[in-house]
Parts: C-alpha cells; structure tokens; sequence
C-alpha cells in the first residue's frame, strides 16, 4: 500500500476513534432508565458511572503527553484504539451484581450486592467447593446423600452454608445457611421444574421503584 494511502488510512483511523469518544460521553444520558433497570442502582451510581469517563480523561493528559514522545502516535493510538474496543465490550457484556429484595408493602427495594450473600456461592460461572474464594468446612456421604458446607475464605466467621445433594441422580435436594447469630434459614426443592419459558420481565423492577442500597 502506497505511503499516502497509509497516512490516510491512520488519519482516518484516528478521527473514528475519536468521534468514539464523544459518542462513549454522551451513550449514558440517552440510555438512563435503561442502565438504572439491567444495573438497579439509582441516579447517583450512575452519574459516578458517567463520571468515571472524565476522571481517566483528565488524569491522562500528561502520562500520554510523555508516553507519546517516548512511543510515538503510531504505537500509542493503535493501543489506545485497542483498549478503548476492549472497554465498550466489557461494558456491553457486563450485568447485573446485586441481589434485589422487594417489599410489596413498602413499595420499597433493598440491593445488597450479590457476592456478599450466600447465593453468590450458587451463581458463579464455575461453582468449586474449594477454591480461593470458598473454604470447604464439612463434608458427609451417607445413605445416598450428600452434605457439603462451606464458608468464604475471606470472611470464616460469616454465613455458613451447607447444600444438601441426592447422590443419584445428583440433584441439590436443599441449602441451609447458618448466619453469624447463628440464625438458621432453610431452602428445599421439591419437585423443580426445569427448562420453563420465564417471561424476562419477571427480573427487572421499574425505574422509578424507591431503592435502598446495602453495602
């Protein structure tokens, strides 16, 4: 490819990119209700979400100032690009991480974030009874049933949870957790259905539903 071309093409390059980031600025406030829904926080998440694009922009200025004299605009646009591609793809994959509790008489919903609880421990993509993030506590094998109970390793005098399995077929019959007063909640399955068409909305409260956030 002729060397004119090839400027063209990197000036090219570089105006997409940057008529990008004016398009990455303004995405949040034509999307508000639509973020406060699939993400359920409310309006001041959300503007430290918005906000958190100015406080790279400006903390940037001089690193890329020097990182340019070093490198040179070939290198640095071209990682730029890279990671600017690598971030909108993370936002656009990323969900929900909050537990949503509704109180129909209150009208009122509580968000706790979702790793903090003992569900966490059910939802993980890859779930591992021994890991970095679990430590195993208790196990049992009697009479065709099996009884596992865990803690977060980061946290040991927190809840305790224990999942009850039918051996064969392996089937998870209950869950007990055991919190810290030692209070005592238990959850059994009795005849699950699976493979049941859920209409979408059913996980998704309304924008303007009163939220309380605990951390």
């Amino acid at each position: 490819m002729p060397r004119a071309a090839l400027l063209g093409f990197g000036w090219l390059l570089c105006a997409v990119f940057f008529l990008y980031a004016f398009v990455q600025r303004v995405a949040p406030s034509v999307m508000v209700d639509d973020l406060m829904r699939d993400f359920a926080v409310g309006g001041a998440v959300l503007g430290n979400l918005s906000a958190y694009y100015y406080y790279a922009y400006a903390g940037s200025q001089i690193p890329v100032g020097v990182l340019m004299d070093r490198f040179g605009p070939r290198r640095l646009v071209t990682a730029a690009a890279a990671l600017a591609g690598a971030g909108s793809l993370v936002f656009a994959m990323a969900d929900g991480l909050w537990l949503v509790h509704y109180d129909k008489e209150l009208r009122q919903s509580t968000h706790i974030l979702l790793d903090s609880t003992p569900a966490g421990i059910l939802v993980d993509e890859k779930v591992a009874f021994q890991s970095d993030k679990l430590t195993l506590t208790g196990y049992d094998d009697t009479a065709g049933i099996i009884r596992v109970s865990v803690v977060r390793s980061a946290d040991p005098g927190e809840d305790t949870v224990t999942l009850v399995f039918e051996k064969s077929p392996l089937a998870l019959k209950k869950g007990t957790v055991v919190d810290a007063q030692g209070v005592v909640t238990t959850v059994s399955l009795q005849e699950p259905h699976y493979g049941m068409a859920l209409d979408g909305d059913l996980f998704y409260l309304d924008a303007e539903t009163p939220r309380t956030p605990v951390q």
